[in-house]
């Protein structure tokens, strides 16, 4: 059992006050990297919110046609802070998990935005990122999305990452997770993440009418699932 003792920075809107837990608990997925090729998947760190608001304002075109309508408060620093946030705490009550993809070719070190989030030195360039959320530890189950930069689409690079990622979870190196099922909700007129289901032998469930909202209008949407190989 991984043992942690963690530092939470808690951010209002007035100040910045600093609390301390000290947990001795199994921690889900810690300090968790793969690389595949010139890639690194891996969760980020609130030291990354800059780098990860500069991701979603340059697929602002390419997102909105898959995601719920953002508005642009969406993309404010704070409001990236706060997300993750969510996803730490996600991460440690074990009900979800949001692993990015990092291009690790990139180098940029001139125009960083440096604030009171942010000291790093270096940007990283993030490409992508694939989620696992409502898991349910009991029922061995969890939904699956993901994301892919404009420039990096269709080359085949996220099911490199899915496969690579479901080799982790049935590897011994793995004890934080155990599946046996996964579940990908797709809109209808989203070619592409239905083929991406096909491609990798998720299988076709049902229709569900009017299930979710996605860029300021409701749609339809199927199921695709996947039964997992137990090893």
């Amino acid at each position: 059992m991984n043992t942690n003792i963690s530092i939470f920075v808690i951010k209002n809107k007035n100040n910045f006050q600093i609390f301390i837990f000290f947990l001795m608990k199994k921690i889900f997925f810690p300090d968790f990297e793969l690389n595949i090729d010139n890639f690194t998947i891996k969760y980020l760190t609130l030291a990354d919110v800059c780098s990860i608001s500069k991701y979603y304002l340059s697929n602002f075109s390419h997102f909105k046609n898959s995601l719920p309508k953002r508005s642009k408060d969406f993309y404010a620093i704070d409001n990236i802070y706060n997300i993750l946030e969510n996803e730490i705490f996600q991460r440690e009550k074990q009900i979800g998990l949001r692993l990015y993809i990092i291009d690790n070719g990139f180098k940029n070190k001139e125009n960083l935005l440096i604030n009171e989030y942010s000291s790093k030195l270096e940007e990283i360039k993030i490409i992508g990122d694939i989620s696992l959320y409502n898991i349910s530890m009991s029922n061995y189950y969890a939904a699956i999305s993901y994301e892919i930069d404009k420039d990096y689409a269709s080359k085949g690079i996220m099911s490199k990452v899915f496969n690579h990622l479901l080799d982790y979870l049935h590897s011994e190196n793995s004890e934080d997770i155990f599946l046996k099922q996964l579940v990908s909700f797709v809109p209808i007129d989203n070619g592409k993440s239905k083929q991406f289901c096909l491609n990798n032998k998720f299988e076709y469930f049902t229709k569900l009418e009017n299930y979710a909202e996605i860029n300021g209008k409701i749609k339809n949407h199927f199921v695709f699932i996947k039964n997992l190989d137990i090893f």
